[in-house]
């Protein structure tokens, strides 16, 4: 298995340091709801602090049994949730719901090579 990051906005130091802090949380994809982008297995970092969905990006959440999704606010109270993978179908819930579900935005990707 190789590991290759292919996605960062942060510098490896910053990172490292807020996973100590406990900011940061490392997280596994898991399923393929998100392909091309995220496949089964790659590593995600999650930033806790950043919980503001106006504007869209990509989330970490939780109650759903996928744990990662695009997120795109729309009109008001209403959020979508949008998955790349055809297969599954846009979610639409309330922006409430999804506060509660919510975990952080996705800021770095570690991409695991088989």
């Amino acid at each position: 298995m190789q590991v290759v990051q292919t996605q960062t906005g942060l510098k490896s130091d910053t990172i490292e340091e807020g996973i100590k802090n406990g900011r940061y949380l490392m997280v596994n994809v898991l399923g393929d709801t998100m392909e091309p982008t995220f496949r089964h297995g790659d590593i995600v970092f999650v930033d806790t602090e950043k919980r503001n969905c106006s504007g869209g990006g990509i989330f970490h959440f939780t109650g759903m049994g996928s744990n990662i999704a695009r997120a795109i606010q729309i009109a008001g109270d209403r959020v979508e949730l949008y998955r790349e993978h055809p297969a599954y179908q846009t979610i639409k819930m309330s922006k409430s719901e999804f506060d509660s579900m919510l975990v952080g935005k996705v800021v770095a990707h570690l991409k695991v090579l088989a």
